[in-house]
């Protein structure tokens, strides 16, 4: 069947049609028209106020055919999505168990992370056991008040999916949708990093620690700001130290020739060969030129919160920075 593009309301999960499956439920999110978030009246933590937003999609229009899986799909998908469950688990406890920002990362996976996949035309199915169903009414039409929705997906599978991509890990407020590459196609202790990063952002928006209207906004920053300093903080626990080490030696290779205003922080024109090569054994080899641009923009912004450290330059100026930096990598427009 071709699937129309009605406006929906619901949360992370809420199925336009549900199958049963044995065990299993098959919801279907189109993630298309207006969502309105909803909340019931369990009280999120921290406190807040019921609220209902309204976010446009950002999926852009697709005719794509969208058919409901089989029972043999429903269930295969189900053994692989919870062995991938289990693999992100491990993946974020090596890198994050016992760092308060870490474990409640940790726990705020575990318990709301609802595992999808995309079947066409941004189309994601869902399959989550009778249990969980149960738990976080998602059948019955408002599903878990903090969850989300966690998909794997390559960026071109994305792009496919009518999906605006700006890198290979993202949290996608406007579909409440953390989406993942493969395992295997970054190294580990990177993709443990940027999942902590991105899990950061997926838990301000459930619990309202942050609503940012764009990417502009001093919300959008200080949110971003944040995710980057729990990444930063916990790659370098996993190095024992060594990231710190290297940005503090490709600093030091500067010298007197210090980034001056009016920016008065690093660029990408600063990243040559003789600064990356710093942080070259610090990760295995990368196998992939999106690995390496990836790499090379958290060296790049490591290296600029900890100038900005030595500089005392306090919150505006880390947020600074990472305007300038993001600027330059097309996440967003500087304004006036």
């Amino acid at each position: 069947m071709s699937w129309k593009q009605p406006a929906f309301h619901g949360v992370v999960a809420l199925g336009i049609i549900g199958a049963l499956y044995g065990a299993y439920f098959l919801v279907v999110s189109p993630h298309t028209g207006t969502r309105t978030r909803m909340r019931n009246d369990r009280q999120a933590t921290p406190p807040t106020e019921p609220v209902t937003n309204q976010r446009p999609a950002t999926r852009l229009p697709t005719n794509e055919p969208v058919a409901l899986q089989t029972p043999e799909q429903v269930i295969a998908d189900s053994a692989r999505l919870d062995r991938l469950r289990q693999a992100h688990l491990r993946l974020l406890t090596d890198i994050a168990a016992g760092d308060p920002d870490g474990d409640r990362l940790i726990a705020f996976l575990r318990d709301h992370a609802i595992y999808s996949v995309l079947v066409g035309g941004g189309v994601t199915h869902m399959v989550v056991s009778r249990a969980q169903a149960h738990e976080d009414s998602l059948l019955q039409g408002m599903g878990d008040p903090h969850g989300f929705e966690l998909t794997e997906a390559t960026t071109e599978e994305r792009r496919r999916n009518g999906l605006t991509v700006l890198s290979a890990l993202a949290y996608d407020p406007n579909r409440n949708e953390l989406f993942l590459p493969p395992l295997g196609t970054f190294d580990r202790m990177l993709v443990a990093a940027l999942l902590a990063h991105e899990l950061t952002h997926a838990y301000d928006y459930a619990y309202r620690v942050e609503e940012p209207s764009s990417f502009t906004s001093d919300d959008w920053q200080r949110g971003e700001l944040r995710a980057y300093r729990i990444e930063f903080r916990l790659l370098d626990r996993a190095l024992h130290g060594r990231l710190v080490q290297a940005v503090d030696h490709a600093i030091s290779l500067f010298g007197s020739h210090l980034p001056q205003p009016p920016s008065s922080c690093f660029g990408p024109n600063d990243m040559e060969p003789w600064i990356t090569h710093e942080f070259d054994n610090l990760l295995a080899t990368p196998t992939n030129r999106e690995e390496q641009t990836l790499r090379y923009t958290i060296w790049l912004l490591a290296m600029n919160d900890r100038l900005v450290e030595r500089q005392n330059a306090g919150e505006a100026g880390h947020i600074a920075c990472l305007r300038y930096v993001m600027r330059f990598n097309g996440t967003f427009q500087d304004t006036p």
